[in-house]
């Protein structure tokens, strides 16, 4: 982490980790940790962001509802 911060190496995340993140939260009954990880981890300046288009998301959200995931 320390050297992503300090810009020798780069990180990405998608937008679609980020909503997983945000479910595992919510899945453990932790809203508050939910909202508070995902905007750091969408703030933070040293993450580049990886956007998904319209097709793919609505294909990971059917995944997702009709998957269990452990």
């Amino acid at each position: 982490m320390v050297k992503i911060e300090a810009g020798e190496v780069d990180a990405v995340i998608s937008v679609v980790t980020l909503a997983e993140i945000f479910y595992k939260y919510l899945h453990e009954k932790n809203t508050d940790l939910a909202e508070t990880r995902t905007t750091d981890l969408r703030h933070a300046v040293y993450l580049k962001k990886l956007e998904i288009g319209r097709r793919l998301q609505l294909m990971l959200e059917r995944l997702k509802a009709n998957t269990k995931f452990q």
